[in-house]
């Protein structure tokens, strides 16, 4: 069984378990997402997730900003 097949079946597993879709992605953006709102880095995120250009990671800086103003609108 190839890595990504037993990937695959964990994940179904737990999408059905759970009711909703879960996938390595979805795991890894919503990992960097979070460090990038706690203030950590883009260039760490991008060590971390093994990014090659820092501009992979720049969209969670653009997620960040986003939630910002979304925060200041409702205050």
């Amino acid at each position: 069984m190839t890595k990504r097949l037993y990937e695959s079946c964990i994940f179904e597993k737990y999408q059905d378990e759970l009711g909703f879709h879960i996938s390595p992605y979805t795991l890894q953006h919503t990992f960097a997402a979070h460090l990038a709102r706690k203030g950590m880095h883009l260039s760490s995120i991008q060590q971390l997730l093994g990014y090659v250009s820092l501009q992979q990671s720049q969209m969670y800086a653009r997620l960040t900003i986003m939630r910002e103003r979304k925060l200041m609108m409702n205050i």
